[in-house]
């Protein structure tokens, strides 16, 4: 959405068209689904959405868009297809920990965990962990991004704008308390609000491009 908003629905090919036109802008791509679903698909819709998705996305801005998925398995076949591509890792809020990501399949969401990390790092060098805003603090799984050159972008699921949210603007501050501690990561925010949370950055005196 835009602003809270529902935004116009874009067919892949639309969407292309207009990234196009913005050609210093980078885009955040979720692979939704998993592995183990497509499996239990039937023949006839093979090709694999992974697979679609490298065949309809032109090489001119393949390097532009991260691929990100709560499904490790999506972001390890992506890479598998086309290894230039950058993926990250959809970390999941506190309620969801563990919880499976579809109803009797085994894939499940991660909490932002060193443990985590390592394991999915051993399968696929992550370039991003997008993790839920409020799960995001100083501990040993920032310092293994920190040590792997991962980027981190924070994701929220604000509910109004984040300049009437009294927690919003505390956990945007929290960013840029990590920021000031570790300058030599990379700290984002993905919003629905990006005017309003540029508002508060600037109050913040924070410059996170």
């Amino acid at each position: 959405g835009l602003g809270g908003k529902k935004a116009p629905f874009l067919s892949y090919e639309d969407f292309i068209k207009l990234f196009r036109e913005y050609p210093m802008t980078c885009a955040n791509v979720e692979i939704k689904g998993t592995i183990e679903q497509e499996n239990a698909l039937p023949p006839q819709t093979k090709p694999s959405i992974v697979e679609q998705l490298v065949k309809y996305t032109p090489s001119d801005v393949r390097d532009r868009i991260i691929w990100s998925s709560f499904s490790t398995e999506m972001i390890t076949e992506l890479k598998k297809i086309n290894p230039q591509a950058r993926v990250a890792q959809l970390f999941c809020a506190l309620k969801a920990e563990e919880t499976v990501i579809f109803k009797g399949r085994t894939d499940r969401y991660l909490q932002f965990t060193r443990k985590n990390l390592e394991r999915i790092y051993e399968t696929v060098p992550l370039d991003a962990a997008h993790v839920e805003i409020s799960t995001l603090t100083d501990n040993d799984a920032l310092l293994f991004c920190r040590d792997n050159h991962i980027h981190i972008r924070t994701w929220a699921l604000w509910e109004r704008n984040p300049e009437n949210n009294t927690d919003a603007f505390r956990q945007i501050q929290k960013i840029k308390l990590l920021r000031d501690k570790y300058p030599e990561m990379q700290f984002d925010i993905i919003t629905d609000y990006a005017k309003s949370v540029e508002r508060i950055l600037r109050r913040l005196q924070l410059n996170m491009s």
